[in-house]
């Protein structure tokens, strides 16, 4: 009997650590000057053209990153360490999830630092700016010139989620939210999308 309840915990404390280890990290909001070393690699190919993480389109030729934790919207300084080259990107996408590697570029940030032969380089990266912790989350399902036509998207949303009109220069971008986190913030960005609106994650005030 002792037995048997014996390897029903070590199963349970199986279940547990694989849990832990298998989770998502979690986000974190980096101050600007924090550095980290490690492997910065590329991605291209069939990335291109899909939704990143945050649900931007993966453009080659944009200077944007895949982090694991770095919260969206940080922008850090990339400096490949063999050349002293260095490119200036912005956290839309997740990963890599690779051994020591610590950023993904495209293929534009790559060929910036001189790292398309190699693949791979050994980079250090500086943070210029981030969204301070507690900074909300939000899905922008929209941006217009014309205030009717905001209304009107904020308004065919507002009976199922919290919708609301950010005025930014010209432009009227319409948000659901505020959600609490990076996974719930992915959710409805996702809930959104199968109904044929686009859906990106924004990190502002």
């Amino acid at each position: 009997m002792y037995a048997r309840q014996a390897a029903l915990a070590a199963i349970v404390l199986v279940g547990l650590l694989l849990a832990v280890s298998c989770g998502r990290p979690r986000v974190r909001y980096p101050k600007p000057g924090q550095s980290e070393e490690g492997v910065a690699s590329y991605y291209d190919g069939e990335f291109v053209g899909r939704r990143t993480a945050n649900g931007e389109v993966m453009d080659r030729d944009l200077l944007t990153a895949a982090h694991r934790t770095f919260v969206f919207g940080t922008v850090v300084r990339v400096t490949n360490l063999g050349n002293g080259r260095d490119v200036v990107v912005r956290i839309n996408d997740r990963g890599p999830f690779i051994d020591d590697r610590i950023i993904d570029l495209t293929l534009a940030g790559a060929r910036a630092v001189d790292m398309i032969r190699s693949g791979t380089a050994k980079v250090r990266l500086d943070v210029l700016s981030a969204p301070p912790p507690g900074t909300p989350m939000w899905v922008q399902i929209g941006a217009f010139v014309e205030t009717r036509n905001a209304e009107r998207l904020r308004d065919r949303f507002a009976e199922m989620y919290p919708a609301t009109i950010v005025a930014e220069g010209e432009f009227h971008k319409v948000r659901l939210g505020p959600c609490k986190n990076e996974r719930d913030a992915r959710i409805l960005a996702a809930r959104v999308r199968k109904i044929g609106v686009p859906a990106i994650i924004v990190v502002e005030k």
